[in-house]
C-alpha cells in the first residue's frame, strides 16, 4: 500500500510528562517544543496514545483567526485538546469505545480513543444539526463509506465516517486537518477549497511534509 510503513517499536513513555497534563489530557505545546524531540518518537507516541494530530499553539492561533468569533464546534474531537483550548464545543461519536472497535485497534497495535467527559457524544451531522455552528473543525476525520470505495482504486473511507457532503451545505466554513496520504481522495474536494501547509503542523503521519489544513467556505 502506498505510503504505508511500520515504525520500529520503542519505549517513548518519557513523552508522557511533556505532552500530558496532570489529568492525563493532551497538552497544547509550541511547535519548537515538539521539534526538540525525534519526530519518530512523536509519531510512535501518537500511535500508542490515540493521538492523530498534535495541537500546537501556532495551530490554535491560526484556527482562532479563521473562526473569527463565529460559532464553532469540533467534530471527531477524540481527546478534545483543540476544542478545549479554543473554548468551543467538542463532539465525538465515541465509536472507538465500543467493544468491537476496541478489539480492532488492539489487534492493529493501536490505542483506541476514549474521549474525556467534556466531549459531547454526537455523530458529526447530528452535532451540526443540534448545535447549528457556522464553523466546523475536524482533525483526521474520515469520510463516509459508499459502495465501491473498496476499489479499484481504493477510496479512503469508513462505515463510521463523516458524511461531509451532507454536512457542508449546513455550515459556513469547514476546516479539516489531515495528511495527503490519508485524505487526498475526499469527495468534497470536488468543491472549491483552500489548502495550507505549515511547519508547525504535526500529525502522527510518517511524512510530515504532506500534513495539510483544507478549508471549505460556503
Amino acid at each position: 500500500m502506498t505510503g504505508f510503513a511500520i515504525l520500529k517499536d520503542e519505549n517513548v513513555s518519557y513523552l508522557d510528562q511533556h505532552l500530558l497534563d496532570e489529568k492525563g489530557l493532551l497538552k497544547v505545546v509550541s511547535a519548537d517544543f515538539l521539534k526538540s524531540f525525534p519526530i519518530k518518537h512523536i509519531q510512535l507516541w501518537g500511535n500508542k496514545n490515540g493521538v492523530y494530530c498534535f495541537p500546537t499553539t501556532e495551530l490554535i492561533e491560526w484556527l482562532k483567526l479563521k473562526i473569527a468569533k463565529r460559532k464553532a464546534i469540533e467534530i471527531c474531537a477524540g481527546n478534545g485538546a483543540i476544542s478545549r483550548v479554543l473554548g468551543i464545543i467538542g463532539t465525538d461519536s465515541y465509536i472507538q469505545t465500543t467493544p468491537e472497535m476496541i478489539t480492532y485497534y488492539q489487534v492493529m497495535g493501536q490505542k483506541p480513543i476514549s474521549p474525556p467527559n467534556d466531549i459531547y457524544k454526537f455523530e458529526a451531522n447530528e452535532a451540526v444539526d443540534h448545535f447549528k455552528p457556522q464553523v466546523v473543525v475536524a482533525a483526521y476525520a474520515t469520510q463516509k463509506y459508499i459502495v465501491g470505495d473498496e476499489g479499484p482504486p481504493k477510496i479512503g473511507s469508513s462505515v463510521y465516517g463523516v458524511d461531509e457532503l451532507l454536512m457542508l451545505p449546513k455550515i459556513q466554513t469547514y476546516i479539516n486537518i489531515g495528511n495527503d496520504v490519508s485524505h487526498h481522495d475526499k469527495r468534497i474536494r470536488k468543491y472549491p477549497f483552500e489548502i495550507y501547509r505549515f511547519d508547525w503542523l504535526f500529525t502522527r503521519s510518517l511524512d510530515q511534509s504532506k500534513n495539510h489544513i483544507c478549508l471549505w467556505n460556503n
